[in-house]
């Protein structure tokens, strides 16, 4: 009889450690799968014709800052086969940034290309002056910065968001005839 209720005990024991394991730490929470839904306002780095659009390959930053801690910047991927008007961004972002308790503020953004965004969530871009072109008459990927308000809100809800992403610089586009040896362009802005 002894033996049956110190393997009862020692049951009842194992049976109370795992029901607690998650407030133990043993299972952490895992990050949270974000879906963006990415459509464009007359922009990216593709053109087809007339049209403009996302391309098998693209990926975004989301950028999401805390008033006392680093930005979390996280890379998200597309999820499209061939070029597109609008796209999918899968990624994931941590816990803390989507729990209500973590601190991090409402507003967050997303940036094309990735590479403009530094891991403190800064964005800093150079146009180059001398740009090169694709093969299919488009300009080349990476040349144009663009950029979208994302909510927090938004995905803590169910881990999707929407965005429309706009220009940050406009990119011109010409075809010079054979006997043109150089092009001029001047501008200014505030």
């Amino acid at each position: 009889m002894k033996k049956i209720t110190k393997l009862s005990i020692l049951l009842a024991a194992l049976a109370l450690a795992s029901s607690c394991q998650d407030e133990a730490g043993l299972n952490p929470p895992q990050p949270l799968e974000v879906s963006l839904s990415a459509s464009l306002a007359d922009t990216k780095t593709a053109l087809d014709g007339g049209a403009v659009k996302w391309e098998k390959g693209d990926e975004v930053a989301l950028v999401f800052t805390h008033p006392t801690k680093s930005a979390v910047v996280e890379t998200l991927s597309t999820s499209i086969e061939s070029s597109a008007v609008s796209a999918d961004f899968k990624g994931r972002l941590p816990l803390e940034v989507t729990s209500s308790e973590g601190g991090y503020d409402e507003a967050g953004f997303a940036v094309y290309p990735i590479s403009a965004v530094s891991s403190d969530g800064t964005v800093k871009f150079t146009l180059p002056y001398e740009q090169r072109v694709r093969a299919n008459g488009s300009f080349a990927n990476d040349l144009n910065l663009m950029s979208a308000s994302v909510s927090l809100s938004d995905i803590q809800d169910d881990g999707k968001a929407s965005a429309s992403f706009r220009n940050a610089f406009s990119i011109l586009r010409f075809t010079l005839a054979d006997d043109v040896t150089s092009v001029t362009l001047t501008g200014s802005a505030p």
